[in-house]
């Protein structure tokens, strides 16, 4: 159709029809149709006469129509495009103005959906507002950032900063799906900024510091129920000195949801097995801070820490640390966690005999872990299996049920003080050094790896309970008193790999 034609027939609907893309864009979005394939026969038929149900339907989309022709709102929910707002998805021309004028437009409409068709993009700093979904569809969180895999939608970086981002005061419900972003060593990924934000179906690669990052600042807002789901990271914290705890996935604030996501630093590349920070190690694919969060499906690896917790209070299940340069899992100052089925796999890779497959500072209290499973393989030991350094009252000691703990080359575990953590149904309870009182609440056998240890006591104990004593060494002590009957009467000299058993009746301990 001439754009004469299309004016002359305007006239006849009294102007209603007057401007000629805007309309041409209409009658292509109302009839499906491909750019140009608009006639005389389809503008009869969508048009028609006044009161047709046809022409009704145009007039509402006019409504919604600039005079740039761009996507009708269906249904309520206001759906743009990238493109429209002249982003060119070139890998090379700067579409950041582009980018934001579409999700501003969304915005200033109460929200909606801000499609990126599938391409490379370049952006910076991107500002994503409240109730706006910016969407590449959900089957691009496997893009890597390599010319053999493309991937889909593919947001890249241009200078520092975040390739997106969200307000200072924050945004309420608005969310990246379906994006490949790609940080190119230059933008971080994606920080959550406020509450119900998320995060679903990405890739985040090849960032300075953070991948996702759920930023918590009281002064300005409240970082309160946002959810990460189905996101692969690598390549993230390219900066292996960042001085500080540094997570690819960084979670400050309460009540967040993470749920299936795989970290890796990808350390190895550059740093091969050396360890760049101290001993703890502060980059990491997981720093979970804040408290309250939900926490399901993760695997962290090739980081120097496999994940970090200093938070409160948060629920983990099924998570997998593996391949790390140093500590499988280091809590601190973590508290009050509940931990289920948790995997410290091949950790300790800078250096055998030196990093634990679970690690709890000393401010690290009230933990509850159940199916611990430290393994080890390579050639590659962890120093203890489980580290507890915990040396508080009763009340606020970590517990462990029914760890399987393997690939230790010191001992299985490592108890630190008498008041320290509690070991449910576990295989061992090692002793290191020297030791007064041991605490033996839950356990089945006590192993002694110093030839200084002197025994005093064994408490905690229940009546009935049976424990083994096996040493390691030869040298250390198990006194005779009025709370420990040894069969000789005397004191019992510990001899190297040899077992002793003593049951608890009648609130003494008495040899076998």
């Amino acid at each position: 159709m001439t754009e004469a034609t299309f004016q002359a027939k305007a006239l006849e609907q009294d102007g209603r029809l007057s401007n000629y893309d805007t309309r041409v864009r209409a009658i292509e979005v109302l009839g499906e149709l491909a750019p140009g394939n608009v006639d005389d026969a389809t503008f009869a038929s969508v048009v028609g006469q006044e009161d047709s149900q046809g022409s009704q339907a145009l007039k509402a989309a006019y409504a919604t129509l600039d005079n740039q022709g761009r996507q009708p709102v269906r249904k309520g929910e206001l759906s743009l495009n990238v493109q429209d707002y002249g982003a060119v998805g070139d890998d090379s021309t700067d579409d950041s103005v582009a980018f934001q004028e579409a999700i501003n437009d969304a915005a200033s409409k109460g929200g909606g959906v801000v499609y990126v068709p599938r391409s490379r993009y370049r952006v910076a700093n991107l500002v994503l507002r409240s109730g706006v979904t910016l969407t590449g569809g959900a089957g691009n969180f496997n893009y890597l950032a390599s010319s053999a895999q493309p991937g889909g939608a593919v947001l890249r970086g241009v200078e520092p900063g975040w390739l997106v981002d969200m307000p200072e005061d924050g945004a309420r419900c608005a969310a990246v799906v379906g994006l490949g972003l790609d940080g190119r060593g230059v933008s971080n990924g994606y920080r959550m900024r406020g509450r119900w934000n998320a995060a679903g179906h990405i890739g985040v690669h090849n960032t300075p510091e953070q991948g996702i990052y759920i930023q918590h600042e009281a002064s300005k807002y409240d970082s309160v129920g946002n959810a990460i789901n189905a996101a692969l990271l690598t390549n993230v914290v390219m900066n292996r000195t960042p001085g500080k705890y540094t997570g690819g996935v960084e979670v400050e604030g309460t009540d967040h949801y993470l749920n299936w996501i795989e970290s890796s630093n990808s350390v190895q590349g550059d740093l091969g097995t050396t360890m760049a920070n101290p001993d703890e190690g502060y980059v990491t694919p997981f720093l979970i801070g804040g408290a309250d969060h939900f926490i399901n499906n993760l695997v962290g690896e090739y980081g120097e820490t496999g994940l970090i917790y200093i938070g409160d209070k948060c629920r983990f299940a099924n998570i997998r640390s593996d391949s790390n340069l140093g500590h499988g899992y280091l809590l601190d100052n973590g508290r009050g966690g509940v931990w289920v089925n948790v995997t410290s796999r091949k950790n300790g890779m800078a250096a055998a005999n030196t990093y634990d497959g679970w690690k709890a500072a000393s401010n690290s209290v009230g933990n509850t872990v159940t199916g611990l499973v430290t393994q080890q393989q390579d050639g590659h030991t962890y120093r203890y299996g489980i580290n507890d350094e915990v040396n508080t009252d009763f009340g606020s000691r970590n517990q462990y049920v029914a760890p399987d703990v393997r690939g230790w080359s010191t001992a299985p575990l490592s108890i630190v003080d008498f008041l320290g953590s509690g070991v449910m149904f576990a295989s061992k309870v090692v002793r290191s050094g020297s030791a007064a009182n041991v605490d033996v609440f839950g356990a089945s056998t006590v192993a002694v790896n110093s030839s200084t240890t002197t025994i005093t006591d064994f408490i905690h104990g229940y009546s009935g309970q049976d424990i083994s004593v096996v040493a390691t060494t030869t040298g250390g002590i198990i006194q005779a008193n009025s709370r420990i009957r040894t069969s000789s009467g005397s004191n019992l000299s510990l001899q190297a790999n040899r077992a002793y058993r003593f049951t608890f009746y009648n609130d003494r301990w008495v040899q076998h």
